[in-house]
């Protein structure tokens, strides 16, 4: 049975003059969610009152949002030169928001109040002098009440200090009081396991003896699936450790690795693989760009690129800023199918599935793809352009001219998980142009072009927010494929084009 997971709410308070802090929150929650979160059995929700509030009546705007908004266990509040609108309670509905926070603080002592204020340099005009005094007094209560804020230098500043603090946070939470224990139920201990643990393998591996490398590869496949891990999730894990140890072999002068793979079967299966070598860091980014460019150009897929791909958030690690010894460490996920069925089995129906749950995933075919790796790499494609790349992606969803791709939207959303890859610049003359911006929408349309033209698509919002219905919707509209909500309507649609 799946272990319980606690969700902490983190609330964004902020003037308007601060979207791009609270844009890249989006990123920073999603980072946590997937290491530290997901070590200590928690999953963090970003509330904004953009994705949290409905239109709805009160004595005052303030207090509309104020009566729709969940309680929440984080309140992040960030500023720079605006107090923000008053309200009839309080100098600004960000000031609002932040005493109640407080108060509640001092009260029950179970909810955590980060400030910061931004110090970079600005050109006020005549109507935010006055937001500048009173955003001045209003620091000044805060300091004086014993609050300590933090200042940074813009967004970029903000983002790497606020992860800090709220990793600490999600670190501390099983040390919280007794009284949020009452609120909320005990949160699970962390899921860190000790080095002897079965469920941890550490070993030391010299990359050029093949049989070994063969061994421990079987060994791992063995290990997933008497853990529960599908075939094809455990062969996902196999590849990565043998493409991690060949990328040692080859680009390393040490030919000595030492390999950590972590099996999570909490929440969600998770193979945590890490393979680390002597040598000194390098630009991750620019090898997978690398082996995205030499696919393009006729090379196979292998080493960094083919990890990229199969598994997810890939990232260097690090003994130490000093430490000569440089690790790979990537997530394979063996996420539960949350599909309606309406769609297995039927001849002349390819589907795609996007899965809104934790971790976000998106299946084609039997491959499926956690994190920004498809979206990144399809990116890449539709711009420079590569379409190598697109069929490597898209090779297993074969559509005839006279069937139908599907595409699903499925799965308990968070809002902050929705967060498509947006287009950054023009796509490639060489492609049909797309008229979705965004990443993957854009592909799936250059893709199977003529079946969008065709309207040979259908699409299905099924057990979904009402965020991502609205997505799909919007997408279908700009095609006028045919968009359904319920089961039984995509059904019967399918039974009378397939007669």
């Amino acid at each position: 049975m799946a272990e319980p997971v606690n969700r902490l709410r983190v609330f964004v308070a902020s003037p308007g003059d601060t979207e791009e802090e609270r844009d890249c929150l989006t990123s920073v929650v999603d980072e946590i969610n997937r290491g530290t979160a997901a070590e200590m059995g928690l999953v963090l929700e970003l509330v904004r009152w953009e994705t949290h509030v409905r239109p709805g009546i009160g004595s005052d705007a303030q207090d509309v949002i104020n009566q729709q908004l969940p309680e929440v266990d984080i309140v992040i509040g960030m500023f720079w030169k605006r107090l923000g609108t008053p309200t009839p309670r309080a100098e600004s509905g960000t000031a609002e928001e932040l005493e109640a926070a407080i108060e509640r603080w001092r009260a029950q002592g179970d909810i955590e109040v980060l400030i910061y204020f931004n110090q970079s340099a600005y050109t006020l005009n005549g109507s935010e002098t006055d937001q500048l005094q009173r955003l001045l007094a209003f620091r000044s209560k805060l300091e004086s009440d014993g609050l300590l804020v933090w200042n940074y230098d813009g967004a970029r500043d903000f983002e790497a200090k606020v992860r800090g603090h709220l990793t600490s946070a999600v670190r501390d939470w099983t040390n919280r009081t007794p009284r949020r224990a009452d609120r909320r139920g005990s949160p699970p201990s962390p899921k860190r396991r000790p080095p002897s643990s079965p469920d941890v393998v550490q070993r030391q591996i010299e990359v050029t003896r093949e049989g070994d490398v063969q061994t421990l590869v079987s060994e791992l496949r063995t290990e997933l699936l008497e853990q529960g891990f599908s075939g094809a999730a455990a062969a996902r894990a196999a590849t990565v450790l043998l493409e991690l140890l060949a990328n040692v072999r080859e680009h390393s002068v040490s030919k000595v690795a030492s390999v950590q793979v972590e099996v999570r079967t909490a929440a969600i299966l998770c193979a945590v693989v890490e393979v680390a070598h002597k040598g000194a860091e390098f630009d991750l980014k620019a090898a997978i760009r690398k082996g995205w460019r030499d696919y393009q150009n006729g090379d196979r897929e292998h080493g960094l690129m083919k990890v990229f791909r199969l598994a997810s958030h890939l990232r260097l690690t690090a003994e130490s800023s000093s430490s000569d010894e440089v690790g790979i460490e990537c997530f394979v996920y063996d996420p539960p199918t949350l599909a309606s069925g309406v769609l297995d089995g039927r001849d002349g129906v390819t589907p795609v599935y996007l899965e809104f749950d934790l971790p976000k995933r998106w299946r084609l075919g039997t491959e499926i793809h956690v994190g920004r790796a498809l979206e990144a790499t399809l990116l890449y494609g539709l711009v420079k352009p590569a379409p190598r790349l697109l069929d490597l992606y898209f090779g297993e969803l074969s559509v005839p001219p006279d069937g139908y791709l599907a595409i699903e939207f499925v799965g308990s959303v968070l809002p902050s998980e929705i967060d498509p890859l947006e287009i950054s610049g023009d796509v490639a003359e060489i492609y049909p142009q797309p008229r979705s911006r965004n990443a993957m929408e854009a592909a799936l349309e250059v893709q199977f072009h003529d079946h969008f033209q065709s309207r040979r698509v259908v699409m299905h919002a099924h057990e979904t927010g009402f965020i991502p219905t609205g997505l799909l919707q919007d997408w279908a509209n700009r095609w006028d494929v045919p968009f359904f909500t319920d089961p039984d309507q995509l059904r019967d649609y399918l039974n009378s084009a397939e007669a």
